[in-house]
């Protein structure tokens, strides 16, 4: 049978072996009260200085008993709790006992699930008993969050169980995987704790993270939305990646603090199965949380603008894609001139707010670009010719610039035709040349077409007339008048 024993009995036993004890100037005698070890005053009688010394050792003596005597509790409390003690059972049969094996019980813990879109491998844990240990991984296009390995516990549980992730999600404070299922394919981005704005870690740094592939059916996309910080305009772009090309499919929008911004992630090519994320930083910035969202999220995403490809030209800033009301301005090398406006807005539907030109200069003269218009017919009246060059027709300001334009007309002279002439912006009044802004000027003799000037007073329009051969006499300036129909015109323009 099980004997129950209790502490303060052991206790008061020892205790009632010591003599009459000293404590202070009186008498004392151990007790047991309230299950606790004590002291009790004697009345009679006075101490001695040995009483005394001989009071301090057995006080340290019983207090180191009293610490042995409160873990043997604790330890029986616990084989009391833990243990199954055995069963002896006495049968009488033919004056005989028998007895029972004793009954152990044996910990264990449930079968286990698979994480969603995973599996878990069991090889190790085949009775689920208390310290084995099974194995959690994921399916294709999905990553582990959460350690991979599950062990049976006291509780009777496997412990935390791990998920699979679509490859593309990323919480950076979370993930075991400080990347999560991306990988660092260049620059300086790594894993960093964060106090201000908020306690965690984020993704810092610059350079490019790459996930893993994910299949992609036909025409299939993915809405997806990161939080960004410390970018500028075009500063972080995400593009798709099929294993051999790499193309930007999203630009990131200006922010100093921590902001959302959804996207749309794409194949490049719809006979591609499969794609891989990356999002590309050119300077420092923050990331965390890449996700992804249901499709109806990103119902209503403004189309990004692609970069024009303008010959002559310069784009500021130059991207391969540009965000809904991100400005552009546009400028032209030293030898073209801008036409249409220099500055361009990204508008929601992924096309520019203006469609501007570089045109190349036909010569250049003095920091001035000139350029002709010319037509296979002739039907552009002054008027005409003023509007073609918005206003700026040319000036010739001297022989030197008069053998150049004419050398370039020369070259434009319509297929079936032998000569052309072209309007510009001079005038020719009372018998005095003047320049477009109403200044009088001269040119020489060997300038004008022979016989020119004509003293007439409706012929007010100066042209040049230009053939195909050099040694042609009439050719040069001359006036004529500005309802008559000319090939086309020559502006002028600064550069």
């Amino acid at each position: 049978m099980k004997i129950p024993i209790r502490h303060s009995f052991i206790g008061l036993i020892l205790l009632m072996e010591a003599c009459l004890l000293i404590k202070g100037e009186q008498c004392w005698t151990p007790m047991v009260c309230d299950d606790q070890l004590t002291w009790r005053e004697i009345t009679n009688g006075q101490c001695t200085k040995e009483e005394e010394k001989a009071l301090e050792a057995l006080t340290e003596q019983l207090d180191g008993m009293k610490t042995k005597f409160y873990q043997l509790k604790k330890t029986m409390e616990k084989l009391k709790t833990n243990s199954v003690p055995p069963s002896v059972v006495g049968v009488r049969r033919n004056d005989r006992k028998e007895t029972t094996t004793p009954q152990v019980t044996v910990l264990t813990c449930p079968a286990p699930k698979a994480p969603d879109n995973g599996t878990v491998d069991t090889t190790t844990a085949p009775d689920f008993e208390f310290g084995q240990t099974i194995r959690y991984s994921c399916n294709a296009g999905y990553v582990l969050q959460g350690s991979n390995i599950g062990k049976c516990n006291e509780k009777g549980t496997w412990g935390e169980v791990a998920t699979c992730v679509d490859v593309f999600t990323c919480d950076f404070e979370s993930s075991i995987n400080p990347t999560c299922g991306y990988t660092r394919v260049n620059g300086t981005f790594q894993r960093e704790y964060r106090v201000k704005d908020f306690t965690g870690h984020v993704l810092a740094g610059t350079g490019t993270i790459r996930s893993l592939p994910k299949a992609l059916a036909d025409n299939e996309e993915v809405c997806m939305s990161v939080a960004i910080k410390g970018t500028s305009d075009g500063e972080l772009v995400a593009k798709a990646n099929n294993g051999t090309v790499t193309e930007a499919i999203w630009p990131f929008s200006a922010s100093t603090t921590w902001k959302t911004e959804k996207f749309i992630l794409k194949k490049i090519n719809s006979a591609d199965t499969e794609v891989q994320l990356e999002l590309v930083a050119s300077g420092n910035v923050e990331l965390d949380n890449i996700t992804t969202l249901n499709s109806s999220e990103c119902y209503g995403l403004a189309t990004p603008c692609t970069k024009r490809n303008l010959e002559n030209a310069t784009i500021s800033p130059e991207q391969e894609l540009y965000s809904k009301d991100q400005e552009v301005s546009y400028s032209c090398s030293n030898d073209s001139i801008l036409e249409g406006e220099h500055m361009g807005t990204c508008k929601a539907d992924g096309s520019w707010s203006t469609t501007p030109a570089c045109t190349k200069c036909g010569v250049v003269y003095n920091s001035k670009c000139f350029r002709a218009i010319v037509y296979d017919v002739k039907n552009v009246t002054f008027s005409v010719a003023k509007s073609l060059c918005k206003n700026k027709l040319a000036n010739i300001y001297d022989v030197t610039h008069f053998n150049l334009v004419r050398d370039y007309l020369r070259s434009m002279i319509p297929d079936g035709e032998s000569l052309i002439y072209v309007c510009t912006g001079m005038s020719y009044k009372n018998s005095q040349l003047y320049s477009t802004t109403g200044q009088a000027m001269s040119l020489p003799t060997e300038v004008w077409r022979s016989d020119y000037p004509i003293s007439q007073e409706s012929w007010t329009t100066v042209a040049v007339r230009v053939h195909q051969k050099p040694e042609y006499k009439y050719q040069g300036i001359y006036n004529y008048a500005p309802t008559y129909g000319y090939f086309g015109a020559i502006c002028e323009n600064e550069l």
